[in-house]
């Protein structure tokens, strides 16, 4: 099933106690508390600073007592956005102190809306159709309400049989094996996610709070198309992240401390999309690319953006 149009992909980094390097230094740093509308302390919450300039974002968890606190400087242009399934998102502005105080979240109307496909499927029995299911169906993207709704309905046996029929007319390259049987698969599915089951289900219980404790920061940066499917990266040895673009064509190489990207071509074949998939850097630091669409495999040299195609034959 394809995803969402207001969902962009995002390149996700995650930085355990490592402090990125900045070419300039703010003057607050966004801390306070979290409690529910009892006043008992929320562990184990995303608190996200959002640059709207940039489109990086940094978040940090609260911690035992709900209390979180950013170890990097943040730009009092930012805003602080705290979040978690079983709660109500909350946006704020970052205030010149930089301490937010006590803040108050309510419990989410419906948990189940932003829960996990691992929060899904929790209750569904382990079987031979729940792993080809999620194998076939949850590799690329989450399972989540919005494609166990439809319209705002419980998927019956023919939402189910229309969605995988959708999803596998869209599988060109036969990446679904042949015997993911639509009918029978439509059958198991509206079985799985009855009204009354789906009544019972709870949304993924928050974080341990030991992550707040071990200052876990993590960083996400925008890629440079909004519409891309990025499928693979890797640290390459200039110390910068190598991400695929599957659709454009050319791999990017980003800087983690600003977050600007360089743009490589790796495309023989400029009229079929090359959906590049994987990468890795040999010992020669030469990177090696899989193109799916043009079934090859390239080898790229960074430091003269030249690449050589050699044709498997094979997506």
């Amino acid at each position: 099933m394809p995803l969402p149009a207001n969902i962009a992909p995002r390149l996700l980094l995650t930085l355990l106690g490592l402090q990125l390097a900045t070419a300039s230094a703010y003057a607050v740093s966004p801390q306070g508390k979290v409690v529910d509308i009892s006043g008992q302390p929320l562990a184990g919450l995303f608190v996200t600073a959002l640059d709207t300039q940039a489109g990086i974002t940094q978040t940090v968890y609260t911690d035992a007592q709900g209390r979180f606190h950013f170890p990097d400087d943040i730009n009092p242009s930012k805003h602080i956005r705290i979040h978690h399934p079983r709660h109500e998102a909350l946006q704020l502005p970052v205030v010149a102190s930089g301490d937010l105080g006590q803040v108050t979240l309510q419990a989410a109307e419906d948990p189940m809306r932003l829960a996990s496909t691992a929060a899904w499927f929790a209750r569904v029995p382990d079987s031979p159709e729940k792993r080809e299911f999620l194998l076939n169906c949850a590799s690329c993207h989450e399972i989540q309400a919005s494609r166990i709704f439809k319209d705002g309905q419980l998927r019956d046996r023919s939402g189910w049989l229309a969605g995988i029929s959708m999803m596998k007319a869209l599988d060109v390259y036969a990446v679904i094996p042949p015997d993911f049987d639509t009918e029978h698969y439509a059958d198991w599915a509206s079985r799985q996610f009855t009204a009354d089951q789906v009544a019972t289900l709870e949304a993924q219980q928050p974080a341990d709070a030991i992550l707040a404790q071990e200052k876990v920061l993590i960083t996400e940066y925008p890629v440079p198309e909004a519409t891309e499917l990025p499928h693979d990266l890797v640290f390459g040895p200039d110390g910068r992240v190598w991400v695929t673009g599957f659709w454009t064509s050319q791999i990017w190489a980003m800087d983690v401390a600003t977050g600007r990207f360089e743009h490589f071509d790796v495309n023989a074949e400029p009229d079929t999309v090359a959906q590049v998939r994987a990468l890795e850097f040999d010992a020669h630091g030469r990177l090696w690319v899989v193109n799916g669409g043009t079934s090859a495999v390239v080898k790229l040299d960074p430091a003269t953006r030249t690449f050589e195609t050699f044709k498997v034959g094979m997506y």
